[in-house]
């Protein structure tokens, strides 16, 4: 009996991260546009929100199977590792300069409400910092270590879980915009391809915090000057 209910939560809690966090980002929304947080009570609800997800998971992680644990654990060779995360995280800022210059070509401002929420002085960007690590380690070992493993195994197809997780972790930022949006399914779709081919993290870790530090350093200047931030 235990064990087949730690087979079956470990579903249940992947089909409540990929359909209720995508819902819930309507709800983020909303209540930025209605309370006005400061960067810093942003960061800080933003921290309390991933330490929750990543602790939860945690555990139905390893009450079951442990496929999120695994490919945390997982291991590859220093150079295959660095040249995955410098791949990744090069493509992954590819795009998101692409859609800057789409949306500098298109005079589509970002939305008001994201711009509002990017570090400016030392102390929010050295928050910032610490958010970006802990994005990277918690939404990687969430989406594309526990969701994508438990998916794989049900479904038992891995192109059909990188789909489901890619599309899940798209509309999640679904509440900046849909260009935003679309440039978070093609992050994440950008994420996947290490862990796929490696089964190992690490590399998509590394990308992940990479290029949410790096946003954090330029993103609003560069978008200031292109005209696509108010």
């Amino acid at each position: 009996m235990n064990a087949a209910l730690n087979r079956v939560i470990p579903i249940i809690w992947t089909a409540i991260i990929i359909i209720v966090v995508p819902l819930q980002a309507v709800v983020t929304r909303r209540l930025l546009a209605s309370m006005h947080p400061t960067p810093a009570q942003a960061y800080a609800s933003t921290a309390r929100g991933l330490l929750a997800l990543g602790v939860i998971t945690l555990v139905v992680d390893l009450l079951g199977p442990r496929v999120g644990i695994r490919a945390l654990a997982a291991r590859i060779p220093a150079g295959s590792f660095l040249a995955w995360s410098g791949v990744t995280l090069a493509a992954c800022v590819a795009v998101s300069l692409a859609l800057l210059l789409y949306r500098r070509a298109t005079h589509q401002a970002m939305d008001p409400l994201v711009v509002a929420m990017l570090p400016r002085t030392a102390n929010e960007r050295l928050a910032f910092v610490g958010i970006s690590l802990l994005a990277g380690v918690v939404e990687e070992y969430v989406m594309r270590g526990f969701c994508l493993g438990t998916l794989t195994s049900m479904t038992r197809s891995m192109p059909v879980a990188v789909l489901l997780v890619t599309v899940s972790f798209g509309l999640a930022h679904g509440y900046q915009g849909w260009l935003s949006m679309l440039r978070a399914t093609a992050l994440g779709a950008l994420l996947a391809v290490p862990v796929v081919r490696t089964h190992a993290l690490g590399p998509s870790i590394v990308a992940h915090a990479g290029m949410d530090m790096l946003s954090g350093g330029w993103l609003y200047a560069i978008a200031r000057a292109w005209g696509v931030a108010t």
